[in-house]
């Protein structure tokens, strides 16, 4: 096969140096993704926080709820629930007061005498932490609540923590404190109530116990009747109508001799 001239390849086109802006623009549009979906809302959170968010300041609390009597004897069902979750009666008081410090009655109590609302709605708070609304409903009211006030119970020590959020350290205080005190009625109420409980179980069980009684003495009263009328009473003693033969060392002015028998 003839050829005619030579082939001679191409000369490859010089790649152009790129710039940093260039190199960052490809960068970003290459993990486009990852920098909207992560690094955009850091960014973003962090300036609200270091910038615009107001300060908040946490006030913590502890108690623990002994029970009154060590030795007193618990209802059924008091006694199932020990069974059932391993826990005595001053533990069961300490999770009801825990659940007692979030609940709407708790916050119905703070909102009347401690001015609740008032403490969440302070000036120079930022929107976003805030409570909305200068009226706001229970179920609002409760929601922000649960979102500043935490209350937690630790089985293992039997100890209930109070931390509290607000936007200034006395607010936080009085609100801890509001807390314990709500806490201790709310213990004091659950005392009186367990004791009238076993006022009217022991009324009860003497009731009953009374009840038995009168009627085993009316279930014995005809028997013990019937058994006194059975009893046989001993006959008079009466002499016989024969005379047998008179023994001989009877006395001679002895007319007769008569056997007694019964």
């Amino acid at each position: 096969m003839n050829m005619h001239g030579f082939i001679t390849p191409a000369h490859p086109t010089e790649e152009r140096a790129l710039t940093i802006s260039e190199r960052v623009r490809n960068l970003l549009y290459a993990r486009r993704w990852f920098f909207l979906i992560v690094v955009l809302p850091t960014v973003l959170v962090g300036l609200y926080l270091y910038l615009y968010a107001a300060n908040q300041y946490e006030s913590e609390a502890h108690f623990l709820v002994h029970s009154a009597e060590k030795t007193q004897v618990p209802s059924a069902g008091a006694s199932a629930l020990s069974m059932l979750t391993g826990v005595g009666s001053g533990q069961n008081e300490a999770m009801s007061v825990a659940d007692y410090l979030t609940s709407h009655d708790a916050v119905a109590k703070l909102r009347k005498e401690d001015a609740l609302v008032e403490r969440f709605q302070r000036p120079g708070v930022d929107v976003l932490s805030r409570l909305f609304g200068t009226n706001p409903t229970p179920e609002r009211l409760l929601r922000y609540y649960q979102r500043q006030v935490k209350v937690k119970f630790e089985t293992e020590s039997g100890i209930t923590t109070i931390k509290v959020h607000s936007f200034t350290p006395e607010d936080s205080y009085h609100i801890a404190q509001k807390l314990l005190q709500i806490g201790e009625e709310r213990v004091n109420e659950l005392n009186a109530r367990s004791y009238h409980d076993q006022i009217a179980n022991a009324r009860r069980v003497l009731d009953e116990a009374e009840a038995a009684l009168t009627a085993n003495n009316a279930a014995m009263t005809p028997s013990a009747t019937a058994a006194a009328i059975s009893i046989r009473k001993p006959r008079a003693l009466r002499s016989s109508a024969s005379s047998p033969a008179c023994p001989p060392n009877l006395p001679p002015h002895a007319r007769s001799c008569r056997r007694w028998r019964a």
